[in-house]
């Protein structure tokens, strides 16, 4: 398996990680809602790429090359209101809203349009752009120029450390995404194919990269609580995929060379692996997650020991259970005493 190959599926987690966790959070704010399109985008978009670079048939090449751009259509009307919903600024104006929704509404229908997309009888380039693509680029301008424009200069007036951080590391993961397109968009045209294959979604993974970050550690949109089990799992389960596959590869060929024959043994090892690994690597994780959210290891520590409450209360080890809620009670005093120190600057 390539290096795209990981790269597409951490981007699929992560995207999918972070809308789930936007949706069950319950506070449904407009940031939210263009979040998670943002993320449900990014999501498709990579599972076309590995559609894309997993088939040889030219046709079925080109309808995954179709679908990850009717994922990318989708970023229109993200590029134009994510940014008002992330400053909590007015919505744009009501005329460019229609534009950017009724052309990318159009524009799904068209990408299945040989004047689209087409496969390239010459050079045998799956996903060439047809003349129909110039009607995809002033949108895309519109959008992006927009969504840059807007944050930029929110960036030149703000004065907040953090909200310059937030607001840094989208830009940041923005400008990866735009540097990373720009290769694609010269392939396939035919006019110069630097990488010999389509790269935007590292791009991709970067921009989601900055995104996940800006929420984790600057709180961007406030959701950063709400996501930070869902941080853990999109990180986990990639993790724990490369160790099964590492330690089936690794049994096999060691099973092979002495036994000579196929075995489950892989398999089996593999999975007795992950599932021993599975509770301390996530318990491991949840504690830097948790550290980055609250900065203060001695905090951490005493809400970690708050999880033992429902055995403790089936037990009923009553002093356990008295112990921790002396740690409550603490904790609570902690916060009241951080409000009463913000109220008061």
């Amino acid at each position: 398996m390539s290096g795209f190959f990981w790269i597409e599926l951490v981007t699929i987690l992560l995207s999918l990680g972070l809308a789930v966790t936007c949706v069950w959070r319950g506070n449904w704010k407009p940031s939210h809602r263009y979040l998670v399109l943002a993320c449900f985008a990014a999501a498709v978009y990579e599972a076309a790429q590995l559609g894309y670079q997993h088939t040889a048939d030219p046709e079925q090449r080109l309808f995954w090359v179709r679908l990850g751009f009717q994922a990318s259509f989708l970023l229109i009307p993200v590029l134009i209101n994510l940014p008002a919903a992330v400053l909590a600024h007015a919505e744009p104006p009501l005329a460019m809203q229609a534009l950017c929704w009724g052309g990318t509404l159009a524009l799904v229908p068209l990408s299945f349009s040989d004047r689209m997309f087409y496969v390239d009888p010459g050079t045998g380039l799956v996903g060439k752009l047809g003349p129909l693509f110039m009607v995809c680029v002033p949108l895309f301008a519109l959008g992006a120029g927009h969504f840059i424009g807007t944050l930029y200069r929110a960036l030149s007036r703000v004065h907040d450390p953090q909200v310059e951080n937030r607001i840094a590391w989208v830009l940041l993961g923005s400008a990866g995404f735009l540097v990373s397109v720009a290769p694609d968009v010269l392939r396939r045209t035919g006019m110069l194919d630097v990488f010999g294959r389509p790269v935007a979604a590292v791009g991709v993974m970067f921009f989601m990269s900055c995104t996940a970050y800006a929420v984790l550690r600057h709180q961007l949109m406030d959701i950063e609580v709400a996501i930070s089990r869902g941080i853990v799992y999109s990180a986990l389960f990639p993790l724990l995929a490369g160790v099964y596959v590492a330690t089936g590869e690794l049994v096999e060929q060691l099973t092979a060379k002495l036994v000579h024959s196929d075995s489950w043994t892989g398999a089996v090892l593999a999975a007795i692996v992950v599932s021993l690994l599975f509770e301390p690597a996530k318990r491991t994780l949840e504690r830097r997650v948790d550290y980055h959210f609250i900065r203060d290891d001695e905090i951490v520590s005493k809400l970690r020991k708050l999880e033992k409450a429902p055995a403790l209360f089936v037990a009923e080890d009553l002093d356990a259970l008295r112990k921790l809620s002396g740690e409550l009670t603490s904790l609570i005093a902690e916060l009241e005493a951080r409000k009463s120190a913000e109220a008061g600057d």
